[in-house]
């Protein structure tokens, strides 16, 4: 699909739910007081460490010390940017929430049993990964989304594949 070719009109109203209502937006110091201690309660599912594990392994001859890096190339990527993000349906839906974070590029992580999503980066504006998550995960998205100002942008952030997914899901 065209990038430009995305209109608000051409999405059913009851597809619209603003984003505050789905995340809960939590900065690290609310969650602990030192940094060190955050990691403390920071559990990956296993398939995150895999996806990321499968990614660098060829850059190491000892896959336990190329496991060991993935763990710590994530932990990295939680501190880009210390806000992190609260699908307020997530329970019972883990599995499912977790493989679409990883197809948007999010990094979902258990923080003393709560999952929760890193944009992973920062920089730029990362919203259309959120955006992206909270369509393929609801169908639904925020009114105000990147995607109808700046489609372009939008699919430079997700990709092409997610933002033909994302697109689908809108107008079907």
């Amino acid at each position: 699909m065209n990038p430009q070719a995305l209109e608000k009109e051409k999405i059913p109203a009851y597809k619209f739910r603003d984003s505050v209502g789905f995340f809960s937006v939590i900065h690290i110091s609310t969650l602990c007081n030192e940094y060190g201690e955050f990691f403390e309660g920071v559990e990956f599912p296993e398939e995150v460490i895999w996806q990321k594990f499968e990614a660098i392994k060829d850059e190491y001859e000892d896959e336990d010390e190329a496991w060991d890096a993935a763990i710590d190339d994530l932990c990295e990527a939680l501190g880009y940017w210390v806000y992190y993000y609260i699908p307020q349906e997530w329970e019972g839906r883990e599995e499912q929430y977790i493989q679409t974070a990883l197809e948007v590029g999010l990094i979902p992580f258990y923080f003393r049993g709560t999952l929760m999503l890193a944009l992973g980066g920062c920089g730029m504006d990362l919203s259309p990964k959120l955006d992206a998550f909270q369509v393929l995960t609801t169908g639904t998205i925020s009114p105000d989304s990147i995607l109808f100002k700046d489609p372009k942008y939008f699919k430079t952030v997700v990709g092409e594949e997610v933002f033909e997914k994302v697109v689908s899901k809108l107008v079907d």
